[in-house]
């Protein structure tokens, strides 16, 4: 039973940084409104999906620390954002939606649009840029809708992850 959680964690950490690695490569995803996506948040939503709470947290932190280094700005900012996003996806997924590929991408785009409204708020709402409503309406939504698109991939990857790196007992 531990030996199977190692494997998924194993497993979900490799998969975390190819995507990392694969949404830095400059010219591999074309431009949509000047926006690429940021692939590790249906990473974490899908992960969720599959996890408990704590586990999805951990997904979630991971992923956000490796946008942080990635960043150079703020370490902890988004690996915050991203575990609390993780372990609520997660709670909300054992709680009250079913386990399918809608739900993931309708979480999605609520994780995504949460994420890109906080962004706005603290980068260009209370700083008082004159470019707010232009950078939320053509820049950040877009990335969240070109974002959602790749939950449904990446959905098929984790359930595969969870359903064949599962003890038996588990299942």
């Amino acid at each position: 039973m531990r030996r199977a959680g190692v494997l998924r964690g194993m497993a979900y950490g490799a998969e975390f940084l190819l995507l990392y690695l694969l949404q830095q490569v400059p010219g591999l995803f074309p431009e949509i409104s000047h926006s690429l996506p940021v692939l590790l948040i249906p990473a974490v939503v899908t992960a969720a999906f599959f996890e408990e709470e704590v586990p999805a947290m951990v997904c979630g932190l991971f992923c956000g620390l490796l946008m942080d280094f990635g960043s150079g700005s703020f370490l902890g900012a988004k690996a915050l954002e991203f575990a609390v996003g993780g372990y609520c996806v997660s709670f909300l997924a054992s709680q009250f939606l079913k386990t399918n590929l809608l739900s993931a991408v309708v979480s999605t785009l609520a994780l995504g649009g949460i994420l890109a409204l906080l962004q706005w708020i603290f980068t260009a709402l209370f700083p008082g840029n004159s470019g707010s409503g232009y950078l939320l309406f053509y820049h950040l939504l877009p990335r969240v809708l070109y974002t959602a698109i790749f939950a449904v991939p990446l959905y098929y990857l984790n359930r595969f992850l969870a359903t064949r790196l599962r003890a038996p007992a588990d299942i």
